[in-house]
Order: C-alpha cells, then sequence, then structure tokens
C-alpha cells in the first residue's frame, strides 16, 4: 500500500507523467536492494548468467526442445509489464481508495470471466481466498 501511495503523490504533487520512467527506477531500486541483501547474506538466490538467459531465448523451429518455455514466458512478461503501467495510469486518474478498490474487484472480475468464457470453476479455496480478501479490503 506504501507504494500507492508514493506512486500517487510523485504523479500528482510533482506532476510527473511518466509512468514508464517510474517503473523503470522501481525495478532498478529493487534490483540494487536485492542485491545487497544477498551481499550481507540476508538472502540467498542463483546468480544471473547468460546460459539461464538463453534458455528463455526464441526458439527456432528446428530447436524445440522441452526447456524452452518461450511461448509462455514472454507474454506473461509482456503482460505483467502492461498490468503495472495500466495501474500506475489508473492511479494518476483516480484516488487512492479507488483505485484500491478497483484493484481488488479486477480479481473478482477474472473469476466470474472465467466461469462465463472458459467454463473452468476456481477450486473452493480460490473462492473463499477471494472474498476473504474482499472482505477484509471493506473493512
Amino acid at each position: 500500500m506504501s507504494a500507492v501511495v508514493v506512486n500517487k503523490a510523485v504523479m500528482t504533487t510533482w506532476d510527473f507523467p511518466y509512468p514508464l520512467t517510474m517503473i523503470a527506477c522501481q525495478m532498478a531500486i529493487s534490483f540494487i536492494f536485492l542485491y545487497s541483501l544477498k551481499k550481507v547474506k540476508l538472502i540467498s538466490y542463483a546468480d544471473w548468467s547468460f546460459s539461464t538467459a538463453k534458455k528463455v531465448q526464441c526458439c527456432s523451429d528446428e530447436n524445440t526442445n522441452s526447456n524452452c518455455f518461450n511461448s509462455q514466458a514472454y507474454p506473461l512478461a509482456w503482460a505483467h509489464v502492461v498490468n503495472v503501467l495500466l495501474g500506475l495510469i489508473a492511479l494518476n486518474l483516480v484516488d487512492i481508495p479507488m483505485f484500491s478498490c478497483l484493484r481488488r474487484l479486477t480479481v473478482l472480475l477474472v473469476l466470474i470471466l472465467e466461469f462465463f468464457m472458459l467454463k473452468k470453476l476456481a477450486t473452493m479455496g480460490v473462492i473463499f481466498s477471494i472474498f476473504l480478501m474482499l472482505l477484509g479490503k471493506s473493512f
């Protein structure tokens, strides 16, 4: 929630109209923060390498092996970037309580549309957790 307040303050108080720049700065700060935590041994994760990056690279038609998951990885990554970008643009257009409400209701809308369009019913645990989240947001 604090990131939403900071983003709203930056975009409205200083009239900062560049959400892509905000995303890039937040990502850079996150990378630096995580790298610093790794250096002081508070967290651990695998080092980045070109061999890992090549697994996500575009696969040619003759090189279709089970390690290549490009067809799922790139659209998912771009969907996340678009989601964050649209969220920042929406935050600039509405106030924080409305933004928070719309963001929480989006999950419910996805659940409903998934049922009607894909004929897929989520598990009772997922449904319960969504309604619990919505209930907790209303108080």
